[in-house]
């Protein structure tokens, strides 16, 4: 039988899933909203909410991932599938920019399904933040404005 004579090969790929928030056990909270953009509801838009770093520790969590019905309302899922986000202070970004591979065999051909509605200010990079508490939220809201 092959034995590796190289053992500490294993700790760099552990670091690597731990940044990248996998494998982790992270408490969620339920998230919903609303998301209106001056003043009416903004349809078709997807949020994606980036848990932030809270002191030393390298494992921050999934993200998790909200698209607005015809009345901007959500409800976030987690990349992994469960519902909510984890606790703790988030970076939001939202768009409503949607394209989609017309060639599969070349990824420069792409057509535009939904063109951008909301500000750069909102999507990624975005000054939007969102902390997420245990018992959840049901008031997550974002109004925007084009001003």
């Amino acid at each position: 039988m092959a034995r590796s004579n190289h053992p500490w090969l294993c700790v760099p790929l552990m670091l690597f899933a731990a940044a990248a928030g996998c494998g982790g056990d992270f408490q969620l909270g339920e998230v919903s909203g609303v998301v209106s953009l001056d003043g009416e509801p903004l349809s078709g838009a997807s949020l994606y909410f980036q848990p932030q770093r809270q002191g030393e520790g390298l494992m921050v969590g999934p993200p998790s991932i909200g698209v607005t019905d015809e009345r901007g309302h959500y409800t976030l899922k987690t990349s992994e599938g469960s519902y909510g986000a984890v606790v703790g202070p988030h970076k939001v970004s939202i768009s409503t920019f949607e394209s989609r591979m017309v060639d599969p065999k070349n990824s420069d051909r792409v057509e535009t399904v939904s063109k951008e509605r909301v500000p750069a200010r909102y999507r990624a990079p975005s000054e939007l933040t969102f902390t997420v508490s245990p018992s959840g939220s049901s008031e997550a809201d974002f109004d925007l404005t084009t001003r």
